[in-house]
């Protein structure tokens, strides 16, 4: 469905993702468990970073989030917060400074001193 007729369009991802998220929070067992494997899929997206990035064992590793899915709160928090605390105990969850809004703006800026050069 998302490939085919979808064709990959994340608006009706999001849409979807919208509903899942309620039926989740109404307590639906399939829509807990899809945001339980996003929860782990994150979490593994976490830990492989960190491990790319060559990080020390035990050494804090600070992280934020950003995107739709996060406002569903507790619904992915929850399980992303569990599967990293397996994944690891040295992650530090942080709330973001700046909306993607501002974080995109601040890289552009980034960007375009770089290219000023």
């Amino acid at each position: 469905l998302v490939h085919r007729e979808w064709k990959g369009s994340r608006g009706k991802i999001a849409e979807l993702s919208t509903l899942v998220a309620e039926a989740a929070t109404c307590g639906d067992k399939e829509a807990l468990s899809i945001f339980a494997e996003a929860g782990k899929q994150l979490a593994e997206i976490v830990d492989g970073t960190r491990k790319a990035l060559k990080f020390n064992d035990g050494e804090t590793v600070k992280i934020s989030y950003s995107g739709g899915v996060f406002n569903s709160k507790d619904t992915i928090m929850i399980p992303f917060k569990e599967a990293l605390e397996e994944l690891s105990p040295s992650y530090s969850i942080n709330e973001p400074i700046y909306s993607p809004v501002i974080g995109a703006a601040l890289y552009a800026r980034k960007l375009f001193k770089q290219s000023a050069r």
